[in-house]
This record gives C-alpha cells, structure tokens and sequence, in this order.
C-alpha cells in the first residue's frame, strides 16, 4: 500500500481540468476538497465491502439463548463468514435472512432451539448486529470475518488501505460521485463511464479471489 491520497487526488484534478496541487484546491469552485476527500473515503470502504479484499478476524463470546448479537469494535462494514466454537468443534454458519428461516423452520421464533446457531443475518437488524436463527440452548465463541473500514484518507499523504492494484478503481469511483453531483458539475454520461471503471476493477479483484463474496 504505497499509494497516498494525495497522489489521487492530483490525478482526479488532472482528469477534471483542475489545477494540480496534490488535491489543496479545488480551482473550479464546482466541489470542495472535503467533499472529494469524503468521496475517497467512502469509495475506499464501499470497495472493501464490494471485494472484501481486506478481511479482519475477530472472535466474540456469544451467550446461550443470545439470538441477537451486536458486534464489538468500531471498524466492521460487513460480515463475510461467521463460525461456532463449541466443545472444540466449529460449525459454519451461512449467512440467510428471516423469510429463509420461515420457510425453512416456521416456528424458529418462538420453538425450535437447536445446540449451536443454523443461519445469521444481517439485513433486517440494526448496523452491527446479527440475528441468530434459530435460537441455540449453550454458549459458545463467534469467528467472523468481516470488512473493515479503512484508515481515513485526507489530503495530507496518508497511504491506501487497500492494495494499490485497486486503488485505480476507488478513484474512477470518486470521479463518477463528483461527476453525479447535481449541480454545474453534473455529467451523467462521463460519470456513467467513470462508474463503470470502478465496477470493471470490483470485478477483476472478485475474480481474483475466487469469483465474487
């Protein structure tokens, strides 16, 4: 990870006809530096959760009957694997959502109890917290992995979390929020163009890992 945000951020002046000062300025008035800082800061992560090309483990203590569990840490985008330690043993736990359980088990609210925890989901708790189906009758320790947020980016040198191989996507990406800004600015065809550059580089980078999340 040797590129920094100022390095892109020259780039992206140089591609939008801005004068080049490693990002200090926006010449043009048309956006502000925070506001194409913001916009690397949250490509950058957007990647990560895309790719999941920078993956953090961390192992939490989970007690019985505990169905909905918030996440510790300040850091977590996204769970992309989760296990159950138990009695020396791991079980996977596939990621699902409540209509599968309903399907699957339709009573898993309120009857069924089994020794370690089936399926979690994300999508219809709170930020950071998973929902465990259905509800498991002993203790045990979660395995996650997930991605993280990236160190935040400025305009001051700091270095890509992610590889550098990526950071070339993360920067088309900036450009097509700035180029679909409403406002003098917008360019819905060349932010559409710039956008598709972003999604060829999560593709690559998908591929790379083994053909997607």
């Amino acid at each position: 990870m040797a590129i920094t945000d100022q390095q892109q951020l020259s780039e992206v002046q140089y591609h939008l006809l801005e004068t080049v000062d490693n990002g200090l300025t926006i010449a043009s008035g048309l956006w502000t530096v925070a506001e194409v800082v913001a916009y690397f800061n949250q490509r950058q992560d957007r990647f990560n959760k895309d790719t999941g090309i920078i993956l953090i483990r961390a192992n939490q203590a989970v007690a019985a009957n505990d169905v909905r569990v918030e996440i510790t840490g300040n850091t977590v985008i996204s769970v992309r694997r989760a296990a159950f330690l138990r009695n020396s043993v791991y079980t996977p736990i596939p990621r699902a959502d409540a209509f599968d359980a309903d399907m699957g088990q339709p009573a898993w609210r309120a009857d069924v109890t089994t020794s370690v925890p089936l399926e979690f989901s994300e999508t219809e708790e709170p930020t950071k917290t998973l929902q465990f189906m259905p509800r498991f009758n002993f203790a045990g320790t979660l395995h996650l992995l997930f991605s993280a947020l990236g160190t935040a980016l400025s305009n001051s040198g700091v270095n890509f979390t992610v590889p550098d191989e990526c950071v070339p996507a993360i920067k088309w990406g900036v450009i097509s929020d700035m180029l679909a800004k409403v406002g003098r600015a917008q360019d819905p065809l060349r932010a559409a163009w710039a956008e598709s550059r972003y999604q060829e580089g999560v593709e690559a980078i998908r591929l790379h890992l083994g053909g997607g999340p």
